[in-house]
């Protein structure tokens, strides 16, 4: 019975070899189930972060493309930002500015870096799936390793939600204790196990099975960008939304974080698609109002600098263009060109061209 069982173990060691073998003559770069899983790995502070030296194909029904995460971990920018920059921008977001959906060189960063004189250096720390917690955890350790005359967050109407959302226990999360925040997480879960990860790194025959079971999981599924919210003129109290009490704070702390490094804070409002695909340059949607509020309100209390970009996007899909993909809320590739070129014509690159990058 032993050796029938060894027999049979060895066949199916080798069939897996053959098809290990066959496949990394077939697919030279693998095609990713999950970007999350794929282009991240798990951090003990912050959840999880880019992954090092990553190159893989991503792809949905809208897009297939490439991306390429560089040895720090980070979506490798096109073009490199100057290493003796004399103006530094450090930008912090979820998937809008890690560049889900463009390919390398097509992400908001990217081209604004190429709207900039050559003195100034844009750092993209987007991160799918962050939230603000995240991203003032982050903060913190950029600003310890370097020195940036400007932060930048993009905000989407999401990151309220998330603030109170553990995302499995794998996300850090913050609560109140009056007005102060306080860190509500201790040990965070990993990404994955050491076991998934060693497999998904090194073989294509497990890449492929988890590429397709994850499609089968997917199918149906409800796009997080495209929640389906109830229609109605009576506004809400951002207030009273969960998550919103922490997420003022976190704005806030996020913006004295950055005057006490000498840089200046920007709140980036990107618009969710009812606010610029209607005829009206308001939402339909309470919720949607609400968590515009809320940006609106803290940016002009702390008297931080909101760069908001329903109004240029109205407008230009008013006008008939296309920024998202069909099926997918993520910004195209005219998406992530709109949103640099207002960057570029905002204060804050206004700053840049004045000469008075620090406050």
């Amino acid at each position: 019975m032993l050796p029938r069982l060894l027999l049979i173990l060895g066949g199916v060691l080798v069939a897996a070899l053959l098809a290990e073998l066959a496949l990394r003559s077939v697919i030279t770069v693998p095609e990713v189930s999950s970007p999350l899983y794929s282009f991240h790995e798990s951090d003990p502070v912050l959840g999880w972060r880019g992954k090092p030296d990553v190159r893989a194909r991503f792809s949905r029904p809208d897009f297939d493309v490439l991306v390429e995460n560089g040895p720090d971990g980070w979506r490798l920018p096109d073009p490199a930002p100057a290493p003796d920059a004399t103006w530094r921008l450090l930008v912090l977001g979820d998937s809008f500015a890690w560049g889900w959906g463009v390919g390398q060189g097509e992400v908001v960063t990217d081209r604004l870096q190429r709207l900039l004189p050559a003195s100034a250096a844009v750092d993209n720390r987007g991160v799918n799936a962050f939230g603000t917690a995240q991203e003032y955890l982050l903060m913190q350790r950029e600003l310890a390793a370097r020195h940036y005359d400007a932060v930048a967050v993009l905000f989407f109407q999401n990151d309220v939600v998330n603030a109170v959302d553990p995302r499995g226990g794998r996300r850090p999360l913050f609560g109140l204790d009056g007005d102060r925040l306080v860190l509500r997480t201790d040990t965070l879960r990993a990404l994955s196990n050491p076991v998934q990860r060693f497999f998904k790194d090194h073989s294509r025959v497990f890449q492929l099975a988890d590429f397709e079971l994850t499609q089968l999981a997917r199918a149906g599924e409800e796009d997080v960008h495209e929640i389906v919210f109830e229609e109605s003129e009576t506004d809400v109290d951002y207030r009273t939304l969960p998550g919103a009490a922490v997420t003022e704070r976190l704005l806030v702390e996020m913006n004295r974080l950055a005057l006490a490094h000498r840089a200046r804070f920007v709140i980036v409002y990107v618009p969710q698609r009812s606010e610029f695909e209607n005829a009206r340059p308001t939402s339909p949607f309470p919720y949607i109002r609400a968590v515009h509020a809320l940006v609106r309100d803290v940016a002009a209390r702390e008297g931080i600098l909101l760069v908001d970009l329903s109004g240029p996007f109205h407008e230009q899909a008013q006008g008939g263009q296309a920024l998202i993909f069909a099926q997918d809320a993520h910004w195209n590739v005219t998406g992530h060109q709109l949103a640099a070129d207002v960057l570029r014509a905002s204060p804050l690159c206004a700053w840049i061209d004045n000469g008075a990058g620090s406050p």
